[in-house]
């Protein structure tokens, strides 16, 4: 055999082993993300978070203070809307007003 042969054979051994040991680190990535997600969902499903105590006490909330609060929200809506309708329809007269920054 000639050298150039010998050194392809060489080159293409080499190449092959290259091949091998990269599929061989991707294996080892695969298999540590398998491992990986494992013990995420066993600690996701197996463990329970600790309750924290506010030292705060839970009222109970009757009927007429649910009303009251939705009634309040609901006037304090309509006092917003009619607030915006009077501005928007203050300035409007028929023409077109411009802004006196966008003049300059």
């Amino acid at each position: 055999m000639s050298q150039a042969t010998t050194s392809l054979i060489s080159m293409a051994t080499c190449g092959a082993l290259g091949a091998l040991i990269g599929l061989g680190v991707a294996a080892l990535v695969l298999l540590a993300f398998i491992i990986t997600v494992c013990v995420l969902c066993y600690l996701f499903l197996y463990t329970k978070p600790q309750r924290l105590d506010s030292g705060l006490k839970l009222q109970h909330l009757d009927s007429s203070s649910i009303k009251e609060g939705k009634r309040k929200a609901k006037t304090e809506y309509l006092s917003l809307a009619t607030n915006l309708m009077n501005e928007s329809s203050s300035g409007f007269d028929g023409t077109l007003q411009q802004n006196p920054m966008e003049v300059m």
